[in-house]
């Protein structure tokens, strides 16, 4: 997965993230609330800073590049790579969580059309020319240039395997779920073996999982069609549950991160209809 320095260095080589559209919007109406309380209460501006990089450093790129809007647009912290601090950031003198809160109230009144946007906020939209302004001579400019330019390649490739993991773990049909589904049916008590097509489904994908739920994976076969790796772990039907609670965790954590609330509660929503006889049956038998 992109680590926060890797999403960092993608959103300042692409600026096209950096823009308030409905997706901005909503994410000031429904999230980034939630983000914020956690900041911590500090007399220490730089306290406060650092409470923000901690609140912010696991949102996936989408949400990090709205969360770096709202504190850039209200003058509270900008945030920026550096090559030998990694992510470092300028803050307003005095920060404090009110000002952070303050910020937020008068955002969310914007976004509701409660109150009209101050002429005087900054461009949300600087070209790479405006955000070199930190750097006072030619040669600091060019040297940053340069990281940027090493470290994309590298960042584009991250952001590609975030994404190749996250459409495994989502799509029923040819991902993880019918892997597992596959290999429960397939299961003789002894082994349960995951069997894929290699050309589909990339192991790595398999391993990360795995190795994010501290499930062992051994390899047996590697073929043109046919993939097979065994869990030596999983021996009980407890096992195999537990198997599927951790794909249903990973599934709704990532989901989580790419739908709206309104979408959430909509699956909930039809859950309960579609299953009403039996969360009937499960609470009565509580």
């Amino acid at each position: 997965m992109a680590t926060f320095y890797d999403r960092m260095i993608a959103l300042e080589i692409d600026n096209s993230w950096q823009k308030e559209d409905e997706g901005y919007r909503e994410f000031v109406k429904n999230d980034l609330q939630k983000i914020i309380s956690k900041i911590k209460n500090s007399s220490s501006d730089r306290e406060t800073a650092s409470y923000c990089e901690t609140a912010i450093e696991f949102l996936n790129i989408r949400y990090l590049s709205y969360a770096l809007i709202f504190f850039d647009k209200y003058g509270l912290i900008h945030f920026y790579t550096q090559k030998i601090c990694g992510i470092n950031y300028k803050y307003k003198k005095g920060l404090c969580k009110k000002d952070i809160f303050a910020a937020y109230e008068k955002e969310l009144a914007y976004v509701n059309k409660k109150a009209p946007i101050k002429n005087e906020q900054k461009n949300l939209n600087p070209s790479i020319f405006e955000r070199l302004d930190k750097f006072t001579t030619i040669e600091e400019r060019q040297a940053h240039i340069h990281e940027l330019k090493n470290n994309y390649e590298n960042s584009l490739r991250l952001t590609e395997q975030e994404n190749s993991y996250n459409n495994f773990i989502m799509d029923r049909e040819n991902g993880l779920y019918r892997v597992l589904e596959n290999a429960l049916y397939k299961y003789d008590g002894k082994k349960f073996i995951l069997e894929y097509n290699p050309l589909n489904i990339n192991f790595e994908c398999i391993k990360e999982f795995c190795d994010k739920y501290g499930i062992v994976i051994k390899m047996i076969e590697r073929g043109e069609k046919i993939s097979k790796d065994y869990l030596p772990n999983v021996k009980t039907l407890a096992d195999i549950r537990n198997l599927f609670n951790c794909f249903l965790a990973e599934l709704q954590l990532i989901e989580r991160f790419s739908k709206t609330k309104e979408e959430l509660w909509e699956e909930h929503n039809e859950f309960v209809t579609n299953n009403k006889e039996w969360l009937e049956e499960r609470t009565a038998s509580r």
